[in-house]
């Protein structure tokens, strides 16, 4: 067995994970946000439509929501990302 290496579930890996790295942890994070900000947004535009087309209104408010909480997050994951950078964040 090499140094820095450990057997685990039929694989050799080794044994200093890059998720443990902060910086890695961070860009997870500015992803992440991104992401989910995105799904938010798409999951919203799909609930918006479908309460404009059963008639309700709960569930197209619901889905304004959900998007403007995506927009939200995907900033969020933006400005994160430019200060780790050291840019001026997007307004």
């Amino acid at each position: 067995m090499g140094a820095g290496r450990r057997w685990w579930s039929g694989s050799w890996i080794a044994s200093e994970s890059p998720s443990r790295d902060p910086t890695v942890a961070k860009l997870a994070t500015a992803g992440t946000d991104r992401i989910h900000g995105a799904m938010d947004q798409t999951k919203g535009i799909w609930k918006e439509t479908s309460g404009k087309i059963t008639g309700d209104r709960s569930t197209e408010v619901s889905g304004k929501l959900d998007q403007a909480k995506g927009k939200v997050e995907e900033k969020i994951g933006d400005t994160k990302a430019a200060v780790r950078r050291g840019d001026e964040p997007d307004r």
